[in-house]
């Protein structure tokens, strides 16, 4: 985001609170024409002041709090931004929790996640799996219209393959500990 520092962008906050980006921060003793163009940039709250580290808080006016996973009106495109509905809440890069109903039978709703797309993401409603849609390189899932229990977490397509090693190595391991020795002849 180096359009942050030269304060360019009139949408950089709601595009910070697209990816989860909640505060920014700068160091103590931080250049002074960075501090001074954060200060201009539209939605971003100043909340502290100081000598030491200073700190914004990302602020969209309209908008929930940014979030890690949010639902919204669309999946994300380059030249259009949906509008956030909700933001869940998550448990580091899991999301376990209830989803209302949307207002209408008929809307359209995204499960969009502040994480770049990947083939080991997993989104259930119900037990139900989650179509993966397309967001402008972010992962995200089709929410249909009702509401329900939704599971979201990332499995390692490389897992299965680990567990078969360790299972393997762990029995290389008991058919070496067993005890053997000759028998006598009689």
């Amino acid at each position: 985001m180096a359009e942050l520092g030269t304060g360019q962008a009139t949408d950089l906050a709601a595009r910070l609170a697209d990816v989860g980006v909640g505060a920014v921060q700068t160091p103590p003793g931080a250049d002074r024409d960075l501090v001074t163009t954060l200060d201009m940039v539209a939605g971003l709250e100043s909340v502290t002041e100081g000598q030491g580290t200073r700190l914004w808080r990302v602020a969209v006016a309209g908008e929930p709090a940014p979030g890690w996973a949010r639902v919204t009106d669309a999946a994300p495109t380059a030249d259009r931004r949906p509008t956030t509905l909700a933001v869940l809440p998550s448990q580091g890069v899991e999301v376990h929790d209830r989803v209302p109903p949307a207002a209408s039978p008929d809307q359209e709703r995204t499960l969009v996640l502040a994480a770049v797309a990947d083939s080991g993401w997993r989104a259930t409603l119900d037990g139900q799996r989650l179509p993966v849609v397309d967001a402008d390189g972010l992962q995200a899932f089709a929410l249909p219209a009702e509401g329900g229990r939704l599971s979201v977490e990332h499995v390692d397509p490389r897992q299965p393959w680990w567990f078969a090693g360790a299972g393997v190595v762990l029995l290389v391991y008991v058919l070496l500990a067993l005890p053997t020795g000759r028998r006598r002849g009689r």
